[in-house]
């Protein structure tokens, strides 16, 4: 027999009362109206001094602006969750695993947000990742050593060797190889799970890339006798990423079709998806059961399919793509019409702008400037055509090429960052006033006129800049984000 309301009502008080997870129920407007024992404990307050506050008093990293997003997000997820810092017991801030759920109750919304303390668990992840990185590190110098020194004798250095000799040495040195591969992913993953990779954003053509990438696999694609193929569009696909990662990237997944795959092809592709760049790999190879497309980016994952080549990998390197793709807003997946049926792995990178990225970059560096005190400046320059006789775009390449070297020899600092863009240079000055920022400014464009004129290109470009100082342009951050990235200002 089912519970009726009037006695399954209790039943879910008491449900909320006593689970382990602390409960808030909020409004809109980020107000209170529900806590439940577990939030109170962890809160360091009663359940009845919580009720009628708001989520920006106990969440110093919360904002209305930070809030709506948020509830942007739950509204069209009706259930969404992340990570945060609250004001916890003891004086301290607890990190703590969100999850929060949509409800409208008779046309009132509401949020229903369940959260748990996850210090100790941060502190093991922290303990792990520290150990493997300090152990990789501790191994590639020996590691090092160890290879030059065989080469050294593989190569005849250190005297003559027999046939013999060089077949064991030429193994012994393909296993250092191996291993110095698996030291690299375990240095990866250790720095994309810590926060502490970074990338070397540029403005790059993803289809170029894609075709070196190719060409470095022809060979091996001959020696299989398998038909490697390539569809790029036929001009430039240009993204902002990091050259050498996603090199990374796509050398993985090429990689992983070679050893799946025994006969047919392999298609690498490149096309234009609303804004996003799409990168793929497919073959004709083992293919994955319904089950293993989500599994095989799981770090250290092993599906037990034999490659053909005999290889065993880590189960680190799809697990590194997608941390690598993460970083740049993007994301990654595979599909596969079944076992046997081929593999395809395809990624979306947004095709951002260079106001996008300088914006992106610019708004942590103006919070860590907010929040310690100092100033900041931004400078745009600009580049544009004269009249009927524009530069043609090799002419604007080469032409922003050169005054990124002097934006580069005129600022010269570690904490300076620079965004090239298709006709503009995006500069940020940490710890500099405006009026130091127009006198860099003021010396980039006197060179750079200077280097117009030797190029005979004076009636053809023209170069403005626009200089702007925080905190005095921007009572706040995001006021301050808005007028620097704003058409007119850009």
């Amino acid at each position: 027999m089912n519970l009726s309301p009037e006695e399954f009502h209790p039943l879910t008080e008491l449900a909320a009362e006593k689970a382990a997870e602390g409960l808030l129920c909020l409004e809109t407007d980020g107000r209170i109206l529900y806590a439940n024992d577990a939030a109170a404990r962890t809160l360091a307050q009663t359940a009845a001094a919580l009720c009628g506050r708001t989520i920006f008093q106990i969440a110093p990293d919360m904002n209305p602006a930070l809030w709506q997003e948020l509830w942007k997000e739950i509204r069209r997820h009706a259930s969404f969750a992340f990570e945060f810092a609250l004001c916890a017991a003891e004086e301290r801030l607890a990190q703590v695993e969100v999850t929060a759920h949509y409800l409208k109750p008779a046309g009132r919304e509401l949020a229903c947000v369940f959260f748990r303390d996850i210090e100790e668990r941060k502190r093991l992840q922290t303990l792990q990742q520290e150990f493997v990185s300090t152990a990789s590190h501790e191994l590639r110098t020996p590691m090092t050593v160890i290879r030059e020194g065989v080469s050294q004798v593989l190569e005849g250095l250190r005297g003559d060797i027999n046939d013999s000799q060089r077949r064991s040495l030429s193994i012994a040195l393909n296993g250092i190889d191996r291993l110095a591969r698996i030291i690299d992913e375990l240095l990866d993953i250790s720095k994309i799970e810590s926060g502490r990779a970074a990338l070397r954003r540029e403005r790059l053509d993803l289809a170029a890339l894609a075709r070196d990438v190719g060409a470095t696999f022809q060979s091996l694609a001959t020696d299989r006798g398998l038909d490697l193929r390539l569809t790029t569009p036929a001009g430039p696909m240009m993204i902002y990423g990091d050259h050498d990662r996603l090199v990374q990237v796509l050398t993985n997944l090429v990689n992983n079709s070679f050893k799946f795959t025994e006969k047919g092809h392999i298609q690498i592709t490149i096309a234009a998806r609303e804004g996003e760049a799409e990168c793929s790999v497919s073959d004709t190879g083992m293919g994955l059961a319904p089950t293993d497309v989500e599994r095989i980016f799981n770090k250290f994952e092993q599906l037990g399919q034999a490659a053909v080549t005999g290889e065993k990998g880590t189960g680190l390197g799809l697990s590194i793509c997608r941390g690598i793709i993460g970083l740049h807003k993007g994301r990654i997946w595979a599909e596969s019409a079944g076992t046997g049926k081929g593999t395809r792995v395809a990624c979306l990178i947004p095709q951002q702008t260079g106001r996008d990225v300088f914006r992106e970059r610019l708004a942590p560096m103006l919070r860590n400037v907010s929040r310690r005190g100092g100033s900041l400046s931004t400078v745009i320059f600009q580049i544009g055509n004269l009249g009927a006789a524009s530069a043609t775009e090799a002419q604007m390449d080469s032409v922003l090429g050169g005054l990124e070297n002097l934006i580069r020899k005129h600022s010269g600092r570690r904490t300076d960052f620079l965004v090239k863009d298709t006709h503009a240079m995006y500069l940020a000055l940490e710890s500099m006033v405006k009026r130091e920022a127009a006198r860099i400014a003021d010396g980039v464009v006197h060179a750079f006129t200077d280097s117009l004129a030797r190029e005979g290109l004076t009636s053809q470009l023209r170069m403005s800049y626009t200089i702007m100082g925080f905190p005095e342009e921007g009572p706040d951050e995001e006021s301050y984000l808005n007028k620097v990235c704003s058409e007119e200002a850009a």
